[in-house]
């Protein structure tokens, strides 16, 4: 039986239960698996990234930081530090204090002060 599992392929496969195992993952991308269990594992985790975790609780700590940066962090509270100083850069900091030290002076400069009375 011929199978339509996406908009530019049709394959021919020999059950409907075959049928069933072709998954789109993304919009470029059908793969082939061996249950609908291992399905539910890959997860699009940016536009341009599908991964297969471990657990639901793994996809969940794949965090975008910015728009071209997807990290992996050990708790939600890793992926909190990580803080947008400017368009072009992405800090860890140790603290939410030390982010607020972090003081864009003009269009390409950040700098980082020890006290508010430094500026």
């Amino acid at each position: 039986m011929f199978v339509r599992i996406c908009d530019d392929a049709v394959l021919f496969v020999r059950s409907r239960e075959d049928a069933a195992k072709f998954v789109r993952i993304c919009d470029d991308a059908v793969l082939f698996v061996r249950s609908r269990e291992d399905a539910a594992m890959f997860v699009r985790i940016c536009d341009d990234a599908v991964l297969f975790v471990r657990s639901r609780e793994d996809a969940a700590m794949f965090v975008r930081i910015c728009d071209d940066a997807v990290l992996f962090v050990r708790s939600r509270e890793d992926a909190a530090m990580f803080v947008r100083i400017c368009d072009d850069a992405v800090l860890f900091v140790r603290s939410r204090e030390d982010a607020a030290m972090f003081v864009r002076i003009c269009d390409d400069a950040v700098m980082f002060v020890r006290s508010p009375e430094d500026l």
